[in-house]
């Protein structure tokens, strides 16, 4: 499963100045580091740039910055986001594969009776079954990777 992308299209210095005064200076400074042509993972960006341009220490609020100064860069044009690969099966094909579907209905839904709800699968059906198709998603990503 690949995770969200960016690819840096255009110099944080070639923005028109009616973008830049609406940022801060320290989100100035991240978007100013970054090369054109880069291609930037969100999640490893967050861990390994953020904190060297943060004075806090706590993971949460670094993350927080690191990914509104991602939006932010989206917005003013100077980073692109890639697009996200395709999930290999739909939860909704998933949970008609005939052994999964046996074993979902072998679980509980629900205590509540009168509750109208959008999804598929209620309670434990829809816990399980969720978890069980990330389970499958994480499984295919590994045997891809290792095929490629």
């Amino acid at each position: 499963m690949k995770t969200l992308q960016y690819t840096v299209i255009k110099d944080f210095h070639t923005v028109d100045s009616t973008h830049k005064s609406t940022i801060t200076n320290q989100c100035k400074k991240v978007l100013g580091s970054l090369k054109i042509g880069e291609t930037v993972e969100a999640k490893q960006f967050v861990k390994e740039t953020m904190p060297k341009f943060c004075n806090t220490v706590n993971p949460r609020n670094i993350a927080n910055i690191g990914y509104r100064y991602l939006r932010e860069g989206k917005k003013i044009g100077v980073l692109s986001e890639n697009p996200k690969e395709e999930k290999s099966i739909s939860f909704k094909d998933f949970i008609k594969i005939e052994s999964v579907a046996y074993w979902i209905s072998q679980l509980s839904t629900t205590k509540y009776k009168n509750i109208k709800c959008n999804t598929i699968l209620h309670g434990t059906q829809a816990t399980h079954g969720y978890h069980l198709w990330a389970f499958n998603e994480w499984l295919q990503g590994i045997y891809i990777s290792k095929v490629l």
